[in-house]
């Protein structure tokens, strides 16, 4: 399922009654899957607070990141745009 149908159905399929909080909430949680998915990657193994991974996963696997470099980012940028378009 792609990042537009998530959003859809996170909205329960009425995106036009979503709120800017519902919004940023659902960001929040892309950013979290492709953070807990890129330090999976990296290390092999999920997020542990022993090992070590956390540190390294904030140092390297901010939301700065996430911006410049991940896919998903580019596509909630086109949601966004038809968000504002949706709200002007």
């Amino acid at each position: 399922m792609n990042i537009a149908q998530r959003w859809s159905s996170y909205c329960d399929h009425a995106v036009a009654y979503a709120t800017e909080d519902d919004w940023n909430n659902f960001v929040q949680s892309i950013y979290a899957q492709w953070r807990a998915s890129q330090i999976e990657r990296l290390f092999g193994h999920p997020l542990d607070q022993q090992n070590g991974s956390d540190q390294s996963g904030a140092q390297h696997l901010n939301f700065e990141t996430f911006v410049q470099n991940a896919p998903e980012y580019q596509e909630l940028c086109a949601i966004e745009k038809s968000r504002e378009i949706l709200f002007s």
